[in-house]
């Protein structure tokens, strides 16, 4: 079970580089899978912090392309950066704020292409839950979460893999980590990866889905 950036190891871990060599896994739930870079267009929406967001990008993206996306970058002055959090490399600052950066997993705005060449290489054999909170304040207002999980779902399915829809979903009145959150919601939360797990074991309607939706 990956939450938030331990999502994106997930998708590392089944579709990155050399993921043919590592050890499968039974099954996977990605708990608040959102996406970095429209978390920050959408704190870069104005004014300085929009500038701020493109200088980083900017800068960012030229020390990769020097070979230089090892070196830690110096945050003062960028609110971006700095508001990221540090020590951060340049390659790691540019795979988060970059379309089409390596860990550019969850973007809704991606075209369903992009999304075959990762969800859609997610093997039968380890079937997805995905959950996601109502109301998790790093998903922009714009993004329809039922939507952008039932089209990832579709994705997945189309690939040939499993995704348990039945368990999985928006939750309702979820957070991003569920941190203060009253206890029937985080109950919501517990019983539907209990559920995930022990269909796992069993039989059940969404192993044998297909690309219905």
């Amino acid at each position: 079970m990956g939450h938030s950036t331990g999502c994106q190891d997930i998708m590392e871990y089944l579709v990155g580089k050399d993921y043919d060599k590592r050890e499968s896994l039974d099954g996977v739930i990605l708990q608040g899978g959102v996406s970095d870079r429209e978390a920050w267009e959408d704190f870069g929406k104005e004014g300085k912090a929009k500038q701020d967001l493109a200088d980083a990008i900017s800068k960012t993206r030229e020390f990769v392309e020097k070979g230089k996306g090892s070196e830690v970058l110096s945050r003062e002055g960028n609110r971006v950066l700095e508001e990221m959090g540090g020590p951060l490399t340049a390659y790691r600052a540019y795979s988060l704020l970059a379309k089409g950066g390596d860990d550019d997993y969850f973007s809704s705005d991606l075209s369903d292409e992009h999304f075959a060449s990762t969800f859609g290489r997610i093997p039968a054999t380890t079937p997805v839950c995905f959950l996601l909170g109502e109301l998790d304040p790093y998903v922009p207002e714009k993004v329809d979460r039922a939507a952008l999980l039932k089209r990832w779902t579709r994705i997945i399915r189309e690939g040939g893999g499993v995704v348990d829809d039945e368990d999985g979903g928006v939750v309702k009145g979820a957070h991003h980590n569920l941190d203060g959150d009253p206890e029937d919601v985080v109950e919501d939360l517990v019983r539907r990866v209990c559920g995930f797990v022990a269909g796992l074991e069993e039989e059940r309607g969404w192993k044998s889905a297909g690309s219905r939706l």
